[in-house]
């Protein structure tokens, strides 16, 4: 009978065992389940705060237009089902315009239009019943919308269909009479899935024990207790907040039957305690039978199985032998007991393999953290796919090895932190490092867990923000944006106002010194006289350029010589390079430049002052300009020993009010008095690109800097080459050509190039509108060249439009840079097949290719 005892013990710790697991097991998986519920109703919280952000800047909504903000707010509703309605609200709670059709509503006693009003952010309201258009059970939310002034205006509220949160919570692989649930911060109802017909209903409060567990609990909890519908199960709850120190608005629910985890347990030990009693009383029967039969044969076999099962073998022997006698019955019952082990152990078995499946198939990445060996002890499948890392190779990594530099800082601070503070925050953000290289930026789901009280590790889900952080980003970008162009639309409204007025002022200065010189006796005064109208011809230049600053207005090309203007530029800050080293480098031969003289005089005035604002603080400064033909292009190079660009800066020379002076001068490179608009740099890459030439910089900090500008030059007539290469072609010739073009400079290149070999053409040149339109009039032409600004009231459109009423065929080729004719050339060239496009400035062999293709296309 004593004998019995030992198993009886074995058989009780092994059932104690067992539910222990299966509860410890049902805890991790319903938190799990929890915790990611929890972050796919963040996300729907998340995603409506985003729609009703961008809404609020809407210039129909920030007018408070009923009828284009409905329709805007309608079109939002059929793309987004889930919404029950989205509404515009003046601070009086009125609506003013709703996705849905209303009447006159007042809205204004509602939690989530008072808290946004108040609070002037985002606010959660309650479960609600709708007043606009038909009453429904709904949640609802609030964004207030501000002025340019950022003056609160007006609300936007969206309405979420309770419903909705059946698509994001499938409980098809949880046990029967399991369930998830939703409640607002009073607990009520708001969601309960799959509906059961014996628990509290949709807008009533649940169970007051099991809310004021959760309500007085942490953020999240798990407990045993009763449903409404009067079953048993285990609890856990998470709650959700808009930010850590504010109320929860909502609390997340999931419901696990108790009896589908402790029905194994005590299943497995009433069955195990029944089989032990009635092996106990078979045992005492045969005992009392053969007791002195058979002793030391069973005897051996029940000390070589105890030997087997002392090992864990509980499969062990493959061959049972059971004697008769009651040492034999005892022997069975090992067997027996064996048996039962060996099912808890298949229990176990099949515990984890659920733990498992649902480790690996939710929709995150999950790892565990053993932080006194410092790796990784566990991981599931996402968690590999999304880093590109192996189960094996994260089981040998270091946790810090995932992350980059800067957020291993900031996860051995935290850790460190937390060792000394147990309430310390559970979500953190980090950047971690897939096996490719890339980057992704993350929020990490803390679960600690501790032994002693002393904390040995971590489990933690993972969820990729990524892209929402890249919208966010993309946002702020479109933002910045937006605010730029209204500083360059304001610039552009100043510049012209500038620009009309200091003319004026030219102008009479211009007229009177004009007249001064044709009377002038005096040759020191008729000096004097020029350089003050010459000074006025280069004023009237400037005012011209800083309007095209704002304004992509198209360069007016001449041929100049570029020593010429370098001098004349290097003489016009002759006073700011006083004291400055200046080191003037020519080449010979360097052909006339075709291009705006205004513009390319500007750029440079804006290089040299960079240099000589670079070299304020040089004990010995310099400046080198170099000018220098190379193929088909003239090069420009103004060096400096300045103090250099910060190579972190180098990318943002070109942007628009980017300036490294003044209040920016953070490093000391610059004099104090020495500022800075921002403006420069991008003008002169403007006018650059303009010409269709290239600008590169090269700097080294605290050493100098050197800028490359390259033009392409334009010759006046073709080359020998070119000349050869026209005439493989079969070409066109003798034709009758109108070339419509203001540029004197320009038009005279192209008569030269068409009127000579090989071409021979005949060629008539207009300078203006008025004058082309003359001239078709009374002659029959081949093919019209056509430049698109032109002086007087008819521009190239209005020439090309004239044209084709009356010929739908005679091939026009368009010679214009210009920004607004370029967007709408594309749509034109679709539907007319006889017209061609360059951008000033071309190439004098694609001008004549150009006009020789179009021959060819009306051939055709």
């Amino acid at each position: 009978m004593f004998a019995v005892i030992p198993c009886l013990a074995i058989l009780l710790y092994s059932g104690v065992e067992l539910r222990q697991h299966l509860i410890k097991d049902a805890k991790s998986d319903v938190l799990l389940l929890t915790r990611t519920m929890a972050e796919s109703q963040k996300n729907i919280t998340l995603s409506t705060m985003q729609i009703l952000s961008v809404l609020s800047i809407l210039p129909s909504i920030q007018d408070m237009d009923s009828v284009k903000s409905t329709a805007i707010l309608k079109s939002i509703l059929e793309h987004n089902p889930n919404y029950n309605n989205i509404a515009l609200v003046d601070l009086k709670g009125e609506v003013i315009a709703s996705g849905k059709t209303f009447t006159r509503t007042n809205i204004a006693d509602r939690k989530h239009i008072m808290e946004a009003i108040d609070r002037k952010k985002f606010a959660v309201g309650e479960y609600i019943q709708t007043r606009i258009g038909t009453s429904t059970p709904a949640f609802s939310f609030a964004f207030p919308v501000f002025d340019k002034e950022a003056r609160l205006k007006a609300v936007l509220t969206a309405v979420i269909q309770l419903d909705v949160f059946s698509h994001f919570y499938d409980v098809s692989t949880l046990p029967e009479k399991s369930f998830v649930a939703v409640t607002d911060y009073k607990g009520i109802r708001i969601f309960y899935h799959p509906i059961q017909k014996n628990t509290n209903p949709i807008g009533k409060p649940i169970k007051a024990s099991s809310w004021d567990i959760a309500n007085k609990g942490g953020d999240y909890g798990i407990f045993f207790g009763t449903g409404s519908d009067g079953i048993g199960r285990i609890f856990s709850y998470e709650k959700i907040r808009l930010d850590q120190e504010e109320i929860p608005y909502l609390y997340v629910w999931v419901g696990i039957p108790e009896d589908y985890v402790l029905g194994p347990a005590r299943a497995a030990l009433i069955r195990n305690l029944l089989l032990m009693l009635l092996t106990t009383v078979l045992s005492l029967i045969i005992a009392w039978v053969v007791a002195k039969k058979m002793v030391i044969a069973p005897v051996q076999s029940l000390v070589a199985l105890t030997h087997k099962l002392s090992l864990g073998d509980l499969d062990a022997p493959s061959e049972r032998i059971v004697n008769p006698g009651e040492l034999g019955t005892l022997t069975k019952a090992f067997y027996d007991m064996a048996d039962a082990l060996n099912m808890n152990q298949r229990t176990l078995r099949e515990s984890e393999k659920k733990y498992k499946h649902l480790f690996n198939n939710v929709p995150a990445g999950i790892y565990e953290i053993d932080f006194i060996k410092n790796k990784f002890i566990n991981v599931n499948e996402i968690m590999c796919k999304n880093s590109g890392y192996s189960e094996n190779e994260f089981l040998t990594m270091n946790p810090l090895d995932l992350l980059t530099e800067d957020s291993q800082k900031i996860y051995i601070r935290r850790l460190e932190i937390f060792s000394a503070e147990k309430n310390f925050s559970d979500t953190f953000e980090y950047n971690i490092i897939k096996k490719n290289g890339q980057k992704l930026c993350v929020v990490l789901n803390n679960d600690y867990i501790y032994k002693n009280e002393k904390l040995i590790g971590s489990r933690v889900v993972v969820h990729d923000i990524t892209e929402l952080k890249k919208a966010e980003k993309e946002k702020i970008d479109a933002q910045k944006v937006a605010s730029e162009q209204k500083k360059l639309a304001l610039v552009g409204q100043i510049a012209g106002k500038m620009a009309h007025d200091f003319n004026n002022i030219l102008g009479i200065i211009m007229g009177n010194s004009e007249l001064a010189l044709i009377d002038c006796p005096d040759d020191q005064t008729k000096k004097t006289l020029e350089l003050i109208y010459n000074q006025t011809i280069r004023g009237k230049n400037l005012t011209r350029n800083l309007v095209a600053f704002a304004k992509d207005q198209e360069p007016k090309q001449e041929f100049f010589s570029i020593d010429e203007k370098m001098d004349l530029v290097l003489n016009l800050l002759k006073k700011d390079l006083e004291n400055i080293n200046v080191m003037r480098r020519y080449s010979h031969n360097i052909p006339e430049l075709l291009a705006d003289s205004g513009m390319i005089e500007h750029a440079m005035v804006n290089l040299l002052q960079n240099s000589i604002h670079a070299v304020s603080l040089t004990e010995r400064p310099e400046i080198i300009v170099h000018t220098y033909p190379q193929g088909e292009f003239v090069f420009i190079e103004i060096e400096d020993n300045g103090c250099g660009i910060p190579p972190d800066f180098l990318g943002e020379i070109y942007e628009p009010s980017f300036t490294l002076k003044g209040s920016k001068d953070i490093t000391g490179m610059y004099k104090p008095d020495i500022k800075g608009t921002g403006y420069g740099m991008s003008n002169v890459k403007k006018y650059i690109e303009q010409h269709k030439g290239s600008i590169s910089i090269h700097s080294e900090f605290q050493k100098g800097t050197k800028v490359t500008i390259n033009l392409p030059l334009t010759k006046k007539e073709l080359t020998n080459e070119e000349i050869q290469e026209v005439k493989k072609e079969n070409i066109p010739f003798e034709k009758y050509i109108l070339i419509v073009e203001d540029e004197q400079d320009i038009s005279g290149v192209q008569y030269n190039i068409l009127t000579h070999k090989p071409c021979n053409h005949k060629v008539d040149i207009a300078s203006n509108g008025q004058v082309a339109l003359d001239l078709m009039n009374r002659n029959k032409y081949d093919l019209i060249s056509l430049d698109y600004v032109l002086p007087g009231k008819f521009n190239g459109m209005d020439i090309y439009h004239h044209v084709r009423k009356k010929n739908k065929s005679i091939p026009i080729l368009f010679i214009s840079g210009n920004i607004e004719f370029l967007e709408s050339i594309k749509d034109l060239k679709k539907k007319d097949l006889y017209i061609d496009h360059l951008s000033k400035p071309c190439r004098n062999i694609d001008y004549l290719n150009g006009i020789n293709q179009l021959f060819e296309n009306t051939a055709l």
